[in-house]
């Protein structure tokens, strides 16, 4: 049975996962296959390179069903998946044409592999595909790939080592192994071994942090009542809120663990902490230019405020100590966090998905991510507002919202910098941490409003209200 790629490159467009559907497809190469189980449609992994008529190309990772018919992604029957628990378990190596796809599952066990009851596949997910196998272990199938190592299972399998216990723990793995050519001479460099799968611990019963705190703001809108005195709102916000303020509370303490385990100064070089150099500091400062210049042709507000937005910008120039680099989730959002009674979990380690693997694996400064939650939590704010019905008493129901956003923000960077100490990655100066999260926050909005002119016109008043306050709060 052969895969048709005809009919793939019609197909690949319409997948959710699909993360390229603005271009146009120029053509398809299969680089390499290997049949994981035989049937009347062969369970089959594929590793196949897209190029484009922009003259760009990318690498994709299809696990289809193939008979003589044609093929389909398998998520369409999540039953066939049941057998990746039983190959992962007992370390099944699968041969291709030009390498091997090597299952490993070290953390499971041979004689009672997952998959033997059920399978379903996560509903909604966009940049890959997760299989949840006997309700025990969820396998997330990396869709666009490249040579080198994926940081979602990277940055989990060393925090499963070291015991970090606010992610699921990593228990397998599927990656594609290259053949050496035998022709070839030892000092032909060996092509870097790539990425497919990463296999965890699922957590039952978790909410999804945006959900609950979508949810739970609602609840808090619903206790507003007509005697409430505005002087008294954050007592009340405190008091009606109480557990999501403790959650919050516990997110920027999970949050700090995490980047205090990803600090240590006896790792490897790859994940061990440097110091934060005069030429990163420029480096960010031009990377945030650069969307700036962008925005300003297509943003009114954007241009009126320009001048201002590079000041906030390039301040970070005069900064001396700037703290550490290290690994960091780099797409750290309201999203990206799980919740179950008092305990958060932090999935998906893999950054940004649009950017390159270089560029997913560098290291940061651990306050992007506090940066990038404090947005998430405005954006909670804004969006509970939208869904709280009709416009009558908005302003009342925003300024209690606001109001919240506030205390939220000290909870989180409280109980962040509480805990973040220990890792000694942090500058030694708090007025210049309070600098640099600014800056981190400045630049994600930019981002957020370059997305949302895009996207959801409608929803770009909350970057553009986030860019002006920052841009107020440095004028004073």
């Amino acid at each position: 049975m052969t895969i048709d790629l005809s009919a793939l490159r019609g197909d690949l467009p319409k997948r959710r996962w699909f993360p390229a559907k603005h271009r146009t497809i120029a053509n398809l190469r299969l680089l390499d296959s290997a049949v994981v189980a035989e049937g009347d449609e062969d369970l089959v992994l594929a590793l196949v390179s897209v190029a484009f008529d922009d003259g760009g190309e990318m690498m994709l990772h299809l696990p289809l069903l193939v008979s003589n018919d044609g093929q389909r992604d398998v998520s369409e029957d999540p039953d066939r998946l049941r057998v990746f628990g039983e190959a992962l378990a007992h370390g099944q190596p699968i041969k291709g044409e030009h390498g091997i796809f090597h299952m490993s599952g070290p953390g499971l066990d041979p004689e009672n592999p997952p998959g033997a009851h059920s399978a379903w596949v996560i509903p909604g997910e966009q940049s890959n595909t997760s299989v949840v196998l006997d309700d025990s272990v969820i396998l997330k199938f990396f869709r666009k790939v490249e040579p080198g190592p994926n940081p979602d299972l990277e940055l989990a399998r060393l925090l499963t080592n070291e015991g970090f216990r606010s992610i699921p723990e990593q228990v397998g793995e599927i990656f594609y192994e290259f053949q050496t050519d035998e022709d070839s001479g030892p000092e032909t460099p060996r092509t870097p071994d790539i990425d497919l799968g990463i296999a965890q611990r699922f957590i039952p019963g978790g909410k999804e942090g945006w959900d609950l705190t979508i949810e739970m703001l609602g609840g808090l809108i619903a206790e507003i009542h007509e005697a409430d005195a505005p002087e008294d709102m954050p007592q009340l916000i405190e008091e009606r809120a109480a557990d999501l303020m403790g959650a919050v509370a516990q997110l920027g303490e999970a949050t700090a663990t995490l980047h205090v385990t990803l600090a240590r100064e006896d790792f490897e070089d790859e994940f061990r902490p440097e110091v934060v150099a005069p030429e990163t500091l420029r480096r960010w400062v031009d990377q945030a230019e650069l969307r700036l210049d962008q925005l300003s042709q297509c943003s009114t507000e954007i241009a009126g405020m320009r001048s201002h937005i590079s000041q906030r910008l390039a301040a970070i120039l005069q900064i001396e100590d700037a703290g550490m680099v290290t690994r960091i989730h780099g797409d750290y959002h309201l999203g990206q966090v799980l919740r179950v009674p008092r305990t958060w979990y932090i999935l998906d380690l893999e950054g940004e998905p649009a950017k390159t693997l270089e560029e997913r694996r560098a290291k940061h400064s651990p306050l992007k991510d506090v940066a990038g939650m404090l947005r998430s939590l405005s954006y909670a704010a804004h969006a509970a507002l939208r869904e709280s019905g009709n416009q009558e008493d908005r302003g009342e129901r925003m300024a209690w919202l606001t109001t919240w956003e506030e205390l939220a923000r000290e909870r989180f960077t409280s109980a962040y910098l509480a805990r973040a100490h220990e890792g000694r990655f942090l500058p030694s100066e708090h007025t210049t941490i309070d600098q640099l999260l600014s800056f981190f926050e400045l630049d994600k909005a930019l981002y957020e409003l370059e997305y949302e002119l895009g996207s959801r016109p409608e929803w770009a008043e909350i970057p553009l209200n986030a860019i002006a306050a920052i841009v107020e709060r440095g004028n004073k």
